[in-house]
């Protein structure tokens, strides 16, 4: 957290300052990604190490604000904007949930596209699976590969992806036989029981 921290210092805008393409980097490429693949959640670990530091408390507010409009900005370099989407991940769904949306739909640049689904992966809200799974047909492979790792971090959204599987949304095969396991040996009781009964047919 204080190494974190250190970094947020340098990495985020000053109050009246923008948010250079390097910061967008840094922070949603590097701190929200870094935390998704250490396996925790970036807007509850992020504002945690902010919370006691008002000035970098409203730094970090202003600068996911920012990386809305980044985002969106088509004069700004895609690499770039997926880095921007991966901060808008961190808004509660009511906030980035519907910009990360439209981000999903068919046509849609596979890199910003890419942003968008594991942005949406780290937003804890239900709608977040119902959203990442209206796109699963028409994705790119290595974007299918990242919604699935999403809907599998909490309960929630794994019952969402068995329903999806129950109903012919998504196949088997695109789960392959590491994630049917995890699913059949869940911690959850619920989850490993629906999924021994789907599995088992």
């Amino acid at each position: 957290p204080a190494e974190m921290k250190t970094v947020l210092g340098v990495a985020l805008p000053q109050p009246d300052g923008p948010l250079h393409d390097w910061r967008a980097v840094v922070i949603g490429g590097g701190l929200v990604n870094g935390i998704t693949l250490a396996g925790d959640w970036p807007a509850e670990r992020l504002a945690k190490i902010v919370e006691e530091d008002q000035t970098l408390a409203a730094r970090w507010k202003r600068s996911l604000e920012l990386a809305a409009a980044m985002a969106d900005d088509e004069k700004i370099s895609t690499g770039t904007r997926y880095d921007a989407l991966r901060m808008v991940g961190v808004l509660p769904w009511d906030r980035g949930g519907a910009q990360l949306f439209r981000y999903l739909l068919k046509g849609v640049h596979p890199e910003l596209q890419q942003g968008a689904v594991c942005a949406l992966g780290d937003v804890r809200a239900p709608a977040a699976a119902q959203a990442l799974l209206s796109g699963f047909a028409h994705y790119s492979q290595g974007n299918r590969e990242f919604a699935l790792d999403a809907l599998l971090r909490d309960p929630s959204r794994t019952t969402a992806l068995l329903d999806a599987v129950a109903d012919g949304r998504v196949k088997r095969s695109d789960l392959g036989e590491k994630r049917v396991e995890a699913l059949r040996a869940s911690s959850d009781q619920a989850v490993r029981a629906a999924a021994s009964e789907l599995f088992s047919k």
